[in-house]
């Protein structure tokens, strides 16, 4: 059995590190599909105001020229509570996070720049912890997320008609003793799915939250979780008929360095009854998004 490594640590993985696109960085494991069986951590505590931004508080961080990464078996975990501090943070598209345990309160999953794909992880955290910009997908798969804290689990920030999603499939939503929502509207156009997955009694009825009392970004967003809807789930959320398929999430067809998002596509190809959910909306007269991270309401 190997023995457990704690790294404390920041990283960022350029193009300086990986001169050629496809790069995997494996950590020591004694099950290779279990993050519980993981044994190098990767540590940091510092949020974003000593950090001087919030991007640059990640723990790890994968920049836009470090294209095709995939990380596995790995720990990522910025320990800092109260504010903004990254854990992960992903610029760099086609990257794919398998059995890995990624650890925060705030902030803890960054979904910065194109097609992400997560299976089997351990993500943590709070408030806004799965979080990103315009035009960024994260299909997460047969992960555990688990709450250490009062707040919103999601904060996507698209901001216009495009055809990004964050997609929680197939997994465990679970806390032992808080309220959550499955997300809040940092864009007003924010795309959520939670499906064929297990919500626990931490989620709030109403399941969704706006961005605030005074923003609610709440106009054209859409937010569903098929199989778990009930009548008292927010008035701006949708209730969609069937779960979506990865293909309208990810252009995972692209995504060369995806060597497992094939087994959780078997129906891709054939099953009509998936809803691409896109947004039908004609307004383009968006008012952008409004200075990230507001105190959690």
């Amino acid at each position: 059995m190997s023995a457990l490594v704690t790294i404390h640590v920041k990283m960022k993985l350029t193009r300086d590190w990986f001169p050629s696109a496809g790069v995997t960085i494996y950590g020591a494991t004694s099950n290779t599909n279990a993050y519980a069986s993981n044994t190098v951590t990767i540590s940091h505590d510092e949020d974003s105001t000593q950090a001087g931004g919030d991007d640059p508080s990640g723990t790890v961080r994968v920049s836009s020229a470090a294209t095709g990464v995939s990380l596995y078996n790995l720990n990522i975990e910025n320990t800092y509570v109260g504010s903004q501090a990254i854990a992960l943070g992903v610029q760099g598209t086609e990257f794919a996070c398998y059995a890995c345990q990624l650890r925060g309160y705030q902030d803890t999953l960054y979904v910065e720049v194109g097609y992400q794909f997560y299976s089997g992880c351990l993500i943590t955290g709070a408030v806004d912890f799965i979080f990103g910009k315009p035009g960024a997908s994260a299909w997460i798969t047969g992960s555990t997320i688990t709450t250490v804290g009062n707040g919103c689990i999601t904060a996507s920030g698209r901001d216009s008609d495009d055809a990004s999603y964050y997609v929680i499939n197939d997994s465990t939503v679970t806390s032992t003793k808080y309220v959550n929502y499955l997300g809040r509207p940092w864009g007003d156009y924010a795309r959520v799915i939670f499906q064929n997955s297990y919500l626990g009694s931490n989620i709030a009825a109403a399941g969704w939250s706006e961005w605030s009392t005074a923003t609610p970004n709440t106009e054209d967003v859409t937010y569903g979780d098929p199989g778990d809807w009930n009548s008292a789930r927010a008035s701006f959320a949708t209730e969609l008929a069937a779960p979506i398929a990865i293909k309208y999430a990810i252009d995972h067809r692209s995504l060369s360095s995806l060597d497992r998002c094939a087994e959780h596509d078997d129906d891709d190809d054939d099953d009509d009854d998936k809803q691409s959910n896109d947004d039908d909306d004609d307004d383009d007269d968006d008012e952008g998004r409004d200075d990230y991270h507001d105190d959690y309401h």
